[in-house]
């Protein structure tokens, strides 16, 4: 999901996680994507960044 560290795609993200999709989370903060990746993770979802290493 480009967008995804900020605004509605960081709103969106989460959600799509949720209901069983695989977010690749994108944006211009990769700490900002980390955290976000995180977090879905410990929702249960599944997620990650193409920046993470």
């Amino acid at each position: 999901m480009t967008g995804a560290t900020a605004g509605i795609g960081r709103a969106v993200a989460p959600r799509l996680a949720a209901g069983g999709i695989d977010v690749v989370a994108h944006g211009r903060d990769p700490e900002r994507g980390a955290q976000l990746v995180e977090e879905i993770s410990a929702q249960g979802g599944s997620a990650r960044s193409p920046r993470q290493t």
